[in-house]
């Protein structure tokens, strides 16, 4: 090859390297757009993103204040219901010792007059007795009595 052709050639190249490099430079700036672009939208979406988030944190606060208000209303009735089961159990105590006491009382008296009166049947049933068994020796030392006058 003659050195005219190796410099056409040398020339060609330089040629196609110049049409890469305008090439390169083209899909460069187009690069350098579409970065621009994409850093805008990752911008936009970081926004929307923390506005999305700071409003889920809204939610949640409200909702955590919701559950903290209810579960001091639940709170405070229990406490409401665990003072008034205190009171009727207080209530239901005082009435079962009333209860007991009177029923005692009563049972006292009933026993009492029980005993008494069976004190009094046993003492005239003695007394009974006796008379009894009075009148049974009299009538055996009568027997007696008749039967040895007529043996004799």
């Amino acid at each position: 090859m003659t050195d005219a052709e190796k410099i056409a050639q040398h020339e060609q190249k330089i040629a196609e390297q110049d049409q890469r490099l305008i090439a390169i430079e083209k899909n460069g700036v187009a690069f350098g757009d579409r970065v621009k672009q994409n850093a805008k939208d990752i911008r936009r979406v970081e926004a929307q993103a923390i506005d999305r988030f700071e409003h889920l944190v809204n939610l949640m606060n409200e909702g955590f204040n919701r559950v903290e208000t209810n579960i001091r209303r639940v709170e405070t009735g229990l406490k409401e219901d665990i003072k008034q089961v205190e009171n009727n159990i207080r209530r239901v105590e005082t009435s079962l010792k009333e209860d007991i006491n009177r029923v005692e009382t009563n049972l006292k008296n009933d026993i009492n007059r029980v005993e008494t009166n069976l004190k009094n049947d046993i003492n005239r049933v003695e007394g009974q007795t006796i008379k009894w068994l009075s009148l049974v020796i009299a009538v055996a030392v009568i027997i007696l009595g008749i039967l040895t006058y007529m043996k004799g």
